[in-house]
């Protein structure tokens, strides 16, 4: 496929909904039978694509973003911009959007860049590029800041009696995005789990998917540290579970006989 060529992501989504935490997206990448299986899943299907997804590419090796860029580009037309932001999120579950969770405002800038020609793999590789690295690390700092400093803060009020957490057993009925974010927020503040760059970017990777895909991919001590006795709208695989999860994929959408 051209790297000119223009490839914007599909008009109307189609079922299964696979997100990929990073670690994912990069072994899926780079191990060829576990990547043919999952783009004849995706083939049927849709690739929730983040902005945090193409701005960790920054961090990656050049052998690792190549084989992720030419992933992206295998997957064509399949895939569709997610969101991580939950107020941007609810917001649009409240106005009542088809697909509240689909990036209506910053992946469309980032695509429309020079030479990008809105395919993400093409982002990927521009991403490589010595501005772009410089431009990623400071938009993570500032936001992993934010986060981290109301974490904290939460933090230090449950430990001083000052703020009250619900039990981890009390889950919503209704886990939608707001319920999603509040369980995970107060498991952050309770846990011991370090408030560092890639624990904030877990958090992202975490509450808005679990929440709207059908499979998401995550760290396996996120799953067990911020989803214990959740049982989210969507499965959840650990790096350990790539088979189950590729089974279930296959079988639950299987591909059409000719």
């Amino acid at each position: 496929m051209s790297r000119r060529a223009i490839i914007h992501s599909v008009g109307t989504p189609v079922r299964p909904f696979v997100y990929l935490d990073n670690w994912a997206l990069g072994d899926f990448a780079e191990h060829a039978a576990l990547r043919e299986r999952l783009l004849r899943v995706l083939a049927r299907g849709t690739l929730l694509l983040s902005m945090l997804n193409l701005l960790e590419t920054a961090r990656a090796s050049r052998r690792t973003t190549k084989t992720i860029a030419s992933f992206l580009d295998a997957v064509g037309p399949h895939w569709a911009p997610v969101a991580l932001s939950t107020r941007y999120v609810e917001e649009r579950e409240e106005a009542g959007a088809e697909f509240p969770w689909r990036d209506e405002k910053n992946m469309p800038v980032l695509l429309a860049a020079p030479r990008v020609f809105w395919n993400p793999g093409n982002l990927v590789r521009r991403l490589q590029e010595p501005w772009a690295k410089d431009a990623v690390r400071k938009w993570e700092e500032q936001e992993v800041a934010d986060i981290a400093a109301i974490l904290g803060a939460g933090r230090e009020g449950h430990r001083a009696g000052t703020l009250k957490l619900d039990r981890t057993s009390d889950v919503p009925a209704k886990l939608d995005t707001r319920a999603v974010m509040a369980s995970v927020t107060q498991r952050m503040v309770r846990k011991d789990v370090k408030l560092e760059r890639h624990n904030i970017e877990d958090f992202f990777h975490t509450c808005v998917p679990v929440a709207h895909a059908d499979a998401v991919f995550l760290d396996g001590k996120t799953k067990r540290a911020l989803l214990e006795r959740m049982d989210t709208p969507a499965r959840v695989f650990s790096a350990s579970e790539v088979e189950d999860a590729l089974q279930w994929l296959e079988t639950t959408w299987p591909e059409e006989r000719r």
